[in-house]
């Protein structure tokens, strides 16, 4: 059975409950629970936030699949433009509300594993989740 699901989405701030809406319907599809759904819609809205934040252009678009292997949800984000560099983040100081960085402390805090990879087509976020 082929459980792949993949959208193409605008790089724009208007596409992210899109995809918020499509991870809703997917999730719910393979019988995740509410409260794991929301924290995987929040933690992928966190990513597409990311994508869109720190792109120069907002002219091409970005592709989202999702697809459950061997129990394991994957979502990967693949940005042509790939802008984002996890290697220079670094954790939010908490006290502090309007420092960056909380997307992917949050992304981080949700998922069971994230990671960003480079290839010479742009960079894919990666997420996974137990289910």
């Amino acid at each position: 059975m082929n459980n792949k699901v993949v959208i193409e989405v605008p790089r724009s701030k208007e596409y992210v409950p899109v995809v918020r809406m499509a991870v809703c319907a997917y999730t719910n599809s393979i019988g995740v629970s509410i409260n794991k759904m929301e924290d995987i819609k929040l933690a992928v809205s966190e990513a597409c936030n990311n994508i869109v934040l720190h792109s120069p252009s907002s002219e091409c678009s970005y592709t989202v699949r999702m697809e459950v292997r061997e129990e394991v949800l994957y979502i990967e984000l693949l940005d042509s433009i790939g802008s984002f560099v996890l290697e220079e983040y670094s954790e939010p100081n908490l006290d502090i509300t309007n420092e960056g960085g909380f997307g992917v402390y949050i992304i981080r805090s949700l998922a069971d594993s994230f990671d960003v990879f480079k290839s010479a087509v742009g960079q894919t976020m990666v997420m996974t989740f137990s289910l």
